[in-house]
């Protein structure tokens, strides 16, 4: 291909320029629901709502221990089709929907298909855009590789919003791939607390969140504006590249989160966290030599920037 003279001469000056990405009418108000895997305290949702920027909305609606079915129950769906009513004349209303981890336990794939096609149908009539997202993966090893056991079900979600003629993302593959990458050692850095494999810490769910961000940007370019932006971080998930030469967080003096001592989960069991809100956050200080001494702290005071060691989020130390 030939390019003119005049191509070339405005090439050279900078003064060629892509088209921008056009900017969505109105700006977005997030409503997640779904599982512990999206909910406060275990999930990616307060993570992917942490890069919100104004005028953008979004309040993270995952409810531990929830199934297609439950989580409708005790007033909550109807309750999310009135606010996303409310919400479309100043915002354009947005549901992600992330089920599977509990669903997988009690019911019958067809039936989870089903139950995903009624959820998007319903939100589309209340006038919400329907987003569905494939599970977040667990991040239990075999033979050197992720067990892939949501994987059917992530199957289901991707057809579920086919038929509802809505997107979807598909975390459980990116996520898959990730963890598959930096490997379980490192995987392991992400637990909420000891052997659950399932949950986040904060540092998981800013990453994760991350993760659920650029995936969604990849669909919805007209919403970037509404994002903060964190390429440092984008990058390294992308690359599947672990944090530092150090587990993150793992350097002496550095704080990690988490349930340190005494917490039974299991971590195929979701609805180990059915009161996940109120849980007490504790927090380590790494000893360098050797152990941990446990230190009661406000889990705002976590230092997230240095345990991922990018920045992004300013901590309040006060």
């Amino acid at each position: 291909m030939k390019l003119s003279l005049s191509a070339l001469f405005l090439a050279a000056c900078g003064l060629v320029h892509t088209t921008p990405t056009p900017r969505a009418a109105k700006p977005p108000r997030f409503f997640l629901i779904g599982d512990s895997t999206v909910a406060v305290n275990g999930g990616w949702g307060d993570g992917l709502l942490s890069y919100l920027k104004n005028p953008a909305e979004g309040d993270n609606r995952g409810v531990s221990g929830s199934t297609t079915v439950s989580w409708k129950s005790s007033g909550r769906w109807d309750t999310l089709l009135k606010d996303v009513g409310a919400a479309k004349s100043e915002f354009e209303p947005v549901v992600t929907i992330q089920f599977g981890h509990n669903d997988q336990k009690v019911m019958q794939l067809d039936e989870f298909h089903s139950n995903l096609v009624n959820i998007g149908n319903d939100i589309k009539k209340a006038g919400g855009t329907p987003i569905f997202i494939t599970s977040l993966t667990r991040r239990t090893f075999s033979g050197g590789e992720v067990v892939q056991n949501l994987k059917d079900w992530a199957a289901e979600t991707i057809s579920a919003a086919t038929d509802v003629g809505a997107q979807h993302l598909e975390l459980n593959k990116a996520s898959t791939d990730y963890v598959n990458a930096i490997g379980s050692q490192n995987a392991d850095f992400y637990n909420w607390g000891p052997g659950d494999r399932t949950h986040l810490n904060p540092p998981g769910e800013i990453v994760f969140g991350r993760m659920v961000v650029d995936l969604l940007l990849e669909n919805r370019g007209d919403f970037s504006a509404y994002f903060d932006s964190n390429e440092a971080l984008s990058e390294k998930i992308k690359n599947g590249d672990e944090f530092g030469q150090y587990p993150p967080g793992a350097r002496p003096g550095a704080k990690i989160w988490g349930p340190i001592q005494g917490r039974d989960i299991d971590e195929e069991d979701d609805s180990k966290f059915e009161d996940s809100e109120s849980a007490e956050n504790s927090v380590a200080v790494v000893n360098p030599e050797g152990g941990n001494e446990e230190d009661e702290v406000a889990s705002d005071q976590f230092d997230l920037e240095r345990y991922l060691n990018i920045g992004h989020l300013e901590i309040d130390e006060s």
